[in-house]
């Protein structure tokens, strides 16, 4: 009806995308706010997980002093622990604080991110854990921040045996295709089977199926695909573009 009032339908939020908006949002600050976000959250997560271990430990040393012929086991674990619970948690948010802001300013320094910004964000790191924890001697705090540098430099070398090839903008097409036709949440289902954007028009319903994409969401997908090609053969359209780039609106 022609007096019909037709109305566009808004987007949804995908609420997986709020992280990576966040972080375009933040590298746009100054760098001075950035460090002082990233301080701000290692704190937080620290002081959290600080707080849960000091929990269990001293519940578990609780238990263990009850116990005969336990109690040298129990002091041991309050020695661990850091005096009390509150020390625990103290020392973890420093850890975590000092290594995540370290970590922002190296990258922002360096220009660069790798395995010197994780050794070196780890051992302030264990500066910082060592101080918290109320040994100020020189000693303890360079023997804890070059352990945790270089425990963190050997950990770092093993990942990146594991580590793939791919980059995040080998599939910006594809995902570009899947948000237009509502399908975001299948993004990450490319990356699993190597889907890059390289390989768009080649995908079938065997390769969308590999990747554990529903049935419907493979017809949506396949569908599109076959309107680009139709669309992409026609004499009165010569295009060299992928789908997702420049695509027709898929047709329901």
């Amino acid at each position: 009806m022609s007096g019909q009032v037709q109305t566009k339908r808004r987007p949804r939020l995908d609420l997986r995308e709020i992280p990576a908006r966040f972080s375009k949002f933040l590298a746009k600050q100054p760098v001075g706010v950035e460090i002082a976000f990233g301080t701000a959250v290692g704190v937080l997560q620290g002081g959290a997980l600080g707080y849960v271990l000091g929990q269990l430990t001293k519940s578990s040393a609780q238990q263990m002093a009850g116990s005969a012929g336990n109690a040298g086991m129990a002091q041991m674990m309050v020695q661990m622990q850091g005096g009390s619970v509150w020390g625990q948690t103290r020392s973890l948010a420093a850890l975590c604080g000092a290594s995540g802001g370290l970590s922002i300013a190296l990258k922002k320094w360096r220009k660069k991110d790798d395995i010197w910004n994780q050794m070196g964000s780890a051992a302030g790191g264990g500066a910082a854990f060592t101080i918290a924890s109320g040994n100020t001697g020189v000693g303890a705090i360079v023997n804890t921040s070059l352990m945790l540098g270089l425990f963190t430099g050997a950990f770092y070398k093993f990942g990146e045996m594991f580590k793939s090839d791919l980059q995040e903008s080998d599939f910006e097409r594809g995902r570009y295709m899947l948000t237009t036709l509502g399908l975001s949440k299948y993004s990450k289902n490319l990356k699993r089977g190597r889907l890059t954007d390289n390989t768009i028009m080649l995908w079938n319903d065997t390769a969308l199926q590999e990747v554990r994409i529903p049935p419907g969401p493979r017809l949506l997908i396949l569908h599109h695909l076959s309107q680009f090609k139709a669309e992409a053969g026609k004499p009165s359209r010569q295009t060299t573009d992928y789908p997702g780039v420049a695509m027709p609106s898929a047709k329901h």
